[in-house]
C-alpha cells in the first residue's frame, strides 16, 4: 500500500504508483508538493491585510456609506445562546484616523466607534 508523509493512503500517492513510482519518489513529489503549497499560502497571506486593517477599512467604507454617520465594531465572544445572552458593552468612541490603532487594544465586552 502506498502512503503519504502522514502515514495515509491518499489517492494522487495510489495513482503515482501504478504508473510505477517507488514509494521514496512519491514520497519526494508529496514533500515538493507540501513546500510548493506552503509558499503559496505564504504569498497569498503576504498580500492580504491583518485583521486590523481589514476591520478598519470596513468601518471606513461604511462610514463613506451615504446615510452613515457612525459605525463600530463590538468585541464579544458568546458563552450561550445569541438570542438570550445578555450584552451591557462599554462604548468608546474615537476618531477614524485612532481605529485602527485602537483596535489593537480593544478588549472583551468593548464596542469601539467612530463617525
Amino acid at each position: 500500500m502506498v502512503i503519504d508523509s502522514t502515514g495515509k493512503p491518499t489517492k494522487k500517492a495510489m495513482q503515482l504508483a501504478k504508473k510505477g513510482w517507488s514509494q521514496a519518489k512519491i514520497d519526494r513529489w508529496l514533500s515538493d508538493r507540501a513546500r510548493m503549497d506552503d509558499r503559496a499560502g505564504e504569498r497569498r497571506h503576504a498580500n492580504t491585510p491583518d485583521s486590523l486593517t481589514l476591520w478598519s477599512r470596513i468601518i471606513a467604507d461604511l462610514l463613506a456609506t451615504p446615510g452613515v454617520k457612525h459605525a463600530g465594531l463590538l468585541l464579544h465572544f458568546y458563552s450561550g445562546d445569541v438570542d438570550s445572552e445578555w450584552i451591557d458593552p462599554i462604548r468608546e468612541t474615537v476618531p477614524i484616523s485612532d481605529f485602527e490603532t485602537r483596535l489593537a487594544n480593544i478588549r472583551e465586552g468593548q464596542l469601539l466607534m467612530t463617525g
